[in-house]
């Protein structure tokens, strides 16, 4: 319980180590938002995903506080902190050798580094379809780019042995920040630039929390009447259409009166309530 103790002494609190371990969660939790960037390839994304990006986010900060406190029931915090790698001693402290934990590191590092290379490949994908970037990084067969895959990699070997590992390491954290910082700032001019179906409740003209504010149903229908002249011949019109899906209805309904032809449209937008519904209340 000894171990303990410092974790509730505010006493010895240092801000410089509090944000120098703010940096280090960050990016052991910088993973989860890529969960996004490849929802293309799930089905049913807007359920699915976010309910992926909870239950991970859940299950990895529950195992990193088994792993903190098993540290200090083993060592105490002084002597992790003046460790170089305090994982690694206290598994070795414990009979076990370190290459199964070096072992283990490798393979996570690896699935780390892949998960960015293709998400970063998907972001050049997406930008290039938007019409931001060359066309060339969109160009490939199934959806998926070889040039920007091939792109990434290279970018990615050239930044690794540029330096210090360290140094590298800090550049992605930083480049992770300026990222975030630009999103955010981005929504809150899209917040202020249009009819944001989303509202959250600010603090100093800053949002604290997102909610939806409105999914209501709705039903537009419009009508419209084309006359032709009497000496006009109407060979054919179009046959009427009808598309559906969870967000809702659109049919097209052709059809025709004498040397008047009638073209009718009705859009239909699910609300919150139902299974089948655009916005549910978990979104």
């Amino acid at each position: 319980s000894a171990n303990f103790a410092p974790l509730f002494d505010f006493s010895t609190f240092d801000l410089s180590s509090a944000l120098g371990a703010v940096s280090v969660i960050f990016f052991a939790f910088i993973g989860f938002e890529k969960i996004s960037n490849i929802s293309e390839e799930v089905q049913n994304p807007k359920k699915i995903v976010p309910k992926a990006m909870l239950y991970s986010l859940a299950f990895s900060s529950i195992f990193y506080c088994i792993i903190s406190f098993s540290l200090l029931s083993v060592s105490t915090p002084s002597a992790l902190a003046s460790s170089h790698s305090p994982l690694s001693d206290v598994f070795a402290s414990l009979g076990y050798p370190r290459w199964i934990l070096s072992f283990i590191a490798l393979f996570a590092t690896s699935n780390t580094v892949l998960l960015g290379q293709i998400v970063a490949s998907r972001i050049l994908f997406g930008m290039s379809k938007a019409g931001k970037i060359p066309k060339i990084f969109s160009k490939g067969k199934n959806d998926i780019s070889i040039f920007s895959i091939i792109f990434v990699c290279i970018f990615s070997c050239i930044v690794a042995l540029a330096g210090d590992i360290k140094v590298t390491a800090r550049f992605g954290d930083l480049v992770a920040f300026l990222a975030y910082l630009s999103v955010n700032c981005a929504l809150l001019v899209i917040y202020k630039s249009s009819n944001a179906p989303f509202k959250s409740p600010r603090l100093f003209g800053f949002p604290i929390l997102a909610f939806p504010f409105y999914c209501n149903a709705s039903l537009r229908e419009e009508t419209y009447r084309l006359q032709f002249p009497a000496n006009a011949p109407i060979i054919a019109i179009p046959a009427s259409q009808r598309f559906a899906n969870a967000a809702g209805e659109y049919r097209v309904d052709w059809s025709r009166e004498g040397q008047e032809v009638i073209v009718h449209h009705r859009l239909q937008q699910n609300a919150v309530r139902g299974p089948e519904a655009l916005c549910q209340p978990q979104d």
